[in-house]
């Protein structure tokens, strides 16, 4: 997708697992349909159910005060045995903001050694048009490790290169 097309694409995990046939509903409370707004699934062209002609597999949207609602049926069959492990992406066209969502900047963040604790650091850039806000920081540790890393809590400090995994072609 171009960087100017106002479009969103919602990646649909498959949990539980969307069986061919069956419809799925969706709210969007961050999304805004425009007159011309149409939702479609990837890999579908929203006409066809194998097999089951009477059936119209045409993705919905529909705009209300909660949200975007959409309502969409998977319809690939692109495995023998009719399971499809993988996430199911919806594509949502000319859309817009519900809201305009606030800035904010992380700033800094200091681990302790010695009290086993983080000091994280940031700044409210822009509050959107939110009229209060909660916030709070979090730290995720890191998978890439190197000499200048600092050791995270529970870590036994950075490991040399030489005991990285070798990295594949």
């Amino acid at each position: 997708m171009a960087k100017t097309e106002d479009a969103v694409c919602a990646i649909v995990k498959q949990q539980p697992r969307w069986v061919r046939g069956q419809w799925r509903d969706f709210i969007f409370k961050s999304l805004e349909a425009k007159a011309q707004s149409a939702v479609s699934v990837l890999g579908q062209n929203g006409r066809v159910l194998e097999y089951r002609p009477e059936v119209n597999p045409q993705p919905l949207l529909k705009q209300d005060a909660d949200g975007l609602h959409v309502r969409a049926m998977f319809t690939q069959r692109l495995q023998d045995n009719r399971k499809w492990p993988n996430p199911v992406v919806l594509k949502i066209t000319h859309m817009k903001p519900a809201f305009a969502p606030p800035k904010v900047e992380t700033k800094n963040a200091r681990f302790e050694v010695a009290t086993k604790t983080a000091l994280l650091t940031g700044a409210l850039l822009d509050p959107g048009n939110a009229s209060t806000l909660k916030s709070g920081l979090s730290i995720a540790a890191s998978l890439i490790w190197t000499p200048a890393t600092v050791p995270f809590p529970g870590s036994k400090g950075p490991r040399p290169p030489s005991a990285l995994p070798a990295s594949s072609p």
